[in-house]
């Protein structure tokens, strides 16, 4: 009796990773379109992480004994990588240009402010295709919710390296913080976007 309630013990001690927000609320989205447990979701999104970080040791190695490259050069590149990737996350602002007509452009959307209200709680964008080479907006992200709504056409809207399909009459969220990206897919596709609260880039002229 003694040796179980010192195994009950021992494992009421075991320690669980716990999540930021911004982290969970992503996992509960995917809970949702995909029926998948979060645990699921979470353990599959942290063996893919892991296996990928193998996988880079491996070609690393493989390279090293190959002669293709020195440990010096790929200890070096490695710190390269991780000091660009720290440079993308942290600056991942949201990529528009503006036009003499005051309107915003990024990849083959167009982009117009059509509402903000007064004191910035909220905007409404109008979004539609500006071109035929389904460019997509770099991703980016900010600290407001946004929600799509696809009025025509179709468009893919990549969210924390997954990509969804919104067709007519869709609405897809995108959570605070969440790196995310949008392409249109038909020459007519129009959406409707809200952003709570209003994002400063998007303001347009005149705005």
């Amino acid at each position: 009796m003694r040796s179980h309630k010192k195994e009950d013990t021992a494992t009421s001690k075991k320690k669980h990773l716990v999540l930021d927000a911004d982290v969970h609320e992503i996992l509960k989205q995917r809970k949702e379109l995909t029926g998948s447990s979060i645990k699921e979701i979470g353990n599959s999104v942290l063996r893919t992480f892991i296996e990928s970080v193998f996988l880079g040791d491996i070609v690393g190695r493989i390279l090293v004994e190959k002669g293709k490259v020195s440990e010096d050069e790929y200890s070096h590149a490695l710190k390269q990588a991780s000091a660009e990737l720290r440079q993308f996350q942290a600056n991942v602002g949201v990529p528009v240009e503006m036009t003499r007509k005051g309107t915003l452009i990024a990849g083959s959307w167009e982009i117009r402010q059509i509402f903000r209200r007064s004191d910035d709680a909220f905007q409404v964008l109008e979004c539609w295709t500006r071109d035929s080479r389904q460019l997509s907006m770099q991703a980016h992200r900010h600290a407001s919710d946004e929600f799509f709504i696809a009025l025509r056409g179709r468009a893919i809207i990549t969210m924390s390296g997954t990509p969804y399909t919104v067709g007519p009459l869709n609405a897809f969220q995108i959570p605070s913080g969440a790196v995310h990206s949008a392409k249109p897919l038909d020459p007519d596709c129009h959406l409707l976007t809200i952003l709570i609260p209003a994002v400063p880039e998007y303001f347009g002229q005149g705005t």
